[in-house]
C-alpha cells in the first residue's frame, strides 16, 4: 500500500483525483488538501516521509514550485499536475517523478501511476505476511529485521513494527528465496 497526499486547490479538479487515487488499487488517499499553505504547515510536521505527493502546479493561492521545494523531502514519489506543459520541464528542478497534463482521465491516471508503482516495486522487493485467514500484510525485505520462532507462529522485527503471524521459519524462509 502507498499512502498518499492530494494538494489541489480547484475544487472539481480535487474531487476527481481524489477520487482516482480512492480507486485505484493499492494508493490510500491519507491527507487532502485544497490549499499549499496548509499542505505546508501539515506536511511540515511529518516525521516521515509519505509515499506519493499529488500536487498541483497551477494553484492560485501559491507559487507551487516554491512549495513543492519545501516540501520535497516530506515525499518519497512526486507528480506533479498541471494544465500547462511548461510545468512539466519544470517538474525536473523538484525531481518529479511523473506528470499528469489536464484535462486528463482515469486511464490516463491508471498509466502514470501504474508505470510510478512499478518502478517502486522493482526498486523495493516485498512479501505477502498471511497474519490471519483473511488479513494480510506486506513487508518490505529492507525493512526487516529479523525473525524468530514461537512455537507455531513466528515474530517478524521491521524497522516499522513487529507482527506476529501462524508459519514456520521454514515457509518463511521458502517465501524470501
Amino acid at each position: 500500500m502507498m499512502y498518499c497526499i492530494l494538494v489541489e486547490d480547484n475544487l472539481l479538479w480535487n474531487r476527481r483525483i481524489a477520487g482516482y487515487i480512492s480507486n485505484t488499487p493499492g494508493l490510500i488517499l491519507k491527507d487532502n488538501y485544497s490549499s499549499g499553505e496548509i499542505a505546508e504547515k501539515e506536511m511540515m510536521k511529518l516525521n516521515k516521509p509519505v509515499d506519493v505527493l499529488f500536487i498541483a502546479t497551477d494553484m492560485q493561492c501559491c507559487r507551487a514550485m516554491e512549495l513543492i521545494t519545501k516540501i520535497r523531502s516530506k515525499t518519497k514519489l512526486l507528480i506533479l499536475i498541471s494544465n500547462r506543459e511548461c510545468d512539466a520541464i519544470a517538474g525536473y528542478s523538484v525531481e518529479a517523478n511523473q506528470f499528469l497534463l489536464k484535462p486528463f482521465d482515469i486511464e490516463s491516471f491508471n498509466i502514470a501511476v501504474g508505470q510510478l508503482i512499478a518502478k517502486t516495486e522493482r526498486a523495493e522487493p516485498s512479501i505477502l505476511i498471511n497474519l490471519t485467514a483473511k488479513k494480510q500484510i506486506e513487508l518490505h525485505l529492507n525493512e526487516i529485521i529479523a525473525i524468530e520462532a514461537a512455537g507455531n507462529y513466528i515474530k517478524i522485527h521491521s524497522i516499522n513494527k513487529s507482527v506476529i503471524a501462524y508459519s514456520s521459519l521454514e515457509t518463511i524462509k521458502n517465501k524470501l528465496s
